[in-house]
């Protein structure tokens, strides 16, 4: 009755780790804006965080660019070690990770600040207008542009603002897309 006992408990545990956002793979890979922690004790220039650019690599000191995206936090380690291995002599007690999930955007037209810029994994899209300084008077809200790739969505952020109802907004917990705000 004990081994049954265990046996479903190690079942329900499993089920509901496979079924947590944490256990989802995908969500667990390196994407574009992460921000990589490495560590290698003794060597100050590698002991901070390196954030993956728009072409998923990381730039490290001594080594050069090194590409990331897309990959799990084992095959992370294994491609910062092996980089890192040849400068370095030691690099048994390396410590690579994801630190932080973020999100790279650019937001373009009728902002405050257009530009590149680095928003947290779970953003909306007031933390996207945020980030670019704010609106800018003559913006026109209802018709913002989401891009991604080829891929274009158009949004009315306005009936948002008036309604509260986030039904047609975007969704931004992907890496690289473009906000842009037309001219009235």
């Amino acid at each position: 009755m004990k081994w049954i006992s265990l046996i479903f408990t190690l079942t329900v545990t499993l089920i509901s780790l496979s079924l947590s956002p944490h256990g989802i793979a995908q969500d667990k890979n390196v994407q574009v804006g992460d921000l990589i922690q490495v560590d290698l004790p003794g060597e100050s220039s590698l002991n901070r965080g390196f954030q993956v650019d728009k072409r998923g690599r990381i730039n490290l000191p001594e080594v050069g660019q090194v590409f990331v995206a897309g990959y799990d936090e084992e095959q992370l380690k294994t491609t910062v070690t092996q980089a890192l291995s040849q400068m370095f002599r030691d690099t048994s007690n390396i410590k690579v990770f994801i630190a932080e999930r973020q999100i790279l955007i650019s937001v373009q037209g009728y902002v405050k600040a257009p530009g590149e810029y680095t928003i947290p994994y779970n953003a909306n899209v007031q933390m996207a207008l945020q980030a670019a300084g704010g609106l800018r008077a003559g913006a026109q809200l209802n018709k913002m542009l989401h891009r991604r790739g080829a891929d274009r969505t158009e949004f009315d952020y306005k009936r948002f603002l008036d309604s509260g109802d986030d039904d047609g907004l975007p969704t931004y917990n992907l890496s690289t897309f473009c906000l842009f705000l037309p001219l009235l």
